[in-house]
């Protein structure tokens, strides 16, 4: 699009009235897009101007090209239509879908790059290069963050009225955000430190997001709380090959910095659990001789369980010789049974 290629928004849009373009998102977007979006009269063939445009470049360049077909559909004159003779005898020399494209792309630069006298067309105005840089008092510059607003998508399932926005889950592996099959891992902070990576995962774990991404670039993402405020950018996970001689360029500096993000993960979890403890001890809570094993009692009373099935022990009935005696049996001492016998239980 030519507002992405020179970073500049169109001042006015001018389009027809069809029902597409009176779609109201349609609607929405084109007002963001321009200061000034207009629709043409109805009946007023010769307000289109998109259509025109398409002539003069069939006229001036891309009949030049060995495999242009002339007109469209409409010509009336016969050297513009189709000549199916020729193609049935040149189709195996056509270019295929790449090379069409980038004929396509061609033409569009040669016709950017000439001057309105070298077009065929009753004008002498400037080559629409030289108009594209020249500054204009109300001209705004397409930036990053409106470039993602206007021009990235929002990943959807469902159509129309059924369409909903996906929601993807921050686990220890970043976003997962598959794209035409093909899983893709993203990071935040685009380009974060590895304290910065590592204080998102903490912060932001297990949270749910939407995300924005742009379909012909998939190198990051745009993700937004489910209010639909902006969070961050996050950047695609970089795969590290397992095999050293297949490390390539930067590998070892990506891998260093996610055994930092990894470490510092750990860090920072033990210092705020840490930091929890202290409050609960400041509030006096471990008085009187409660413990902070005391503290977790649904856990204790899980591993007692556990112990007590181990040796088939119940409530119900007389505890068996061989695994509990009395202080008379022991010597005035009561067995308990160690960590061996325990056979991991208490891990």
């Amino acid at each position: 699009m030519a507002a992405t290629v020179n970073q500049v928004l169109p001042y006015q849009i001018l389009t027809d009235n069809g029902s597409g373009i009176k779609n109201a998102t349609t609607k929405d977007f084109l007002d963001r897009l321009s200061i000034y979006n207009i629709s043409t009269k109805v009946g007023n063939a010769r307000a289109k101007r998109i259509e025109p445009f398409y002539g003069h470049l069939n006229r001036s360049v891309l009949k030049y090209y060995d495999n242009h077909s002339g007109g469209n559909i409409t010509a009336k004159k016969l050297e513009t239509h189709v000549n199916p003779d020729f193609i049935k005898e040149n189709y195996k020399s056509f270019p295929n879908k790449a090379e069409t494209m980038y004929m396509i792309s061609q033409s569009i630069e040669i016709w950017n790059a000439a001057a309105g006298d070298q077009l065929a067309i009753n004008s002498t105005r400037l080559a629409p290069n030289v108009l594209y840089q020249d500054q204009y008092e109300n001209r705004r510059e397409l930036t990053f963050e409106l470039q993602v607003d206007l021009f990235w998508q929002w990943r959807m399932r469902g159509y129309d009225d059924k369409a909903r926005k996906l929601e993807y889950t921050y686990t220890f592996e970043g976003l997962t955000v598959e794209v035409e099959g093909e899983p893709i891992k993203y990071i935040a902070p685009e380009a974060g430190s590895a304290h910065e990576i590592a204080t998102f995962f903490h912060n932001h774990l297990n949270e749910k997001f939407h995300v924005k991404f742009d379909r012909d670039n998939l190198d990051a993402i745009a993700i937004y709380n489910l209010k639909g405020q902006f969070v961050s950018y996050a950047q695609r996970k970089t795969l590290i090959p397992e095999a050293l001689v297949d490390f390539q360029e930067g590998d070892r500096t990506n891998l260093n910095k996610y055994l930092t993000v990894q470490k510092l993960q750990r860090e920072i979890a033990d210092t705020e659990m840490e930091a929890q403890f202290e409050l609960v001890e400041a509030a006096g809570i471990l008085k009187g001789g409660i413990t902070r094993e005391q503290m977790f009692k649904d856990v204790m009373n899980d591993a007692e369980s556990a112990i007590k099935r181990h040796y088939n022990i119940t409530d119900r009935y007389p505890k068996p010789k061989q695994s509990y005696h009395t202080p008379e049996d022991t010597g005035g001492d009561l067995y308990k049974p160690d960590e061996s016998e325990l056979g991991g239980l208490m891990e």
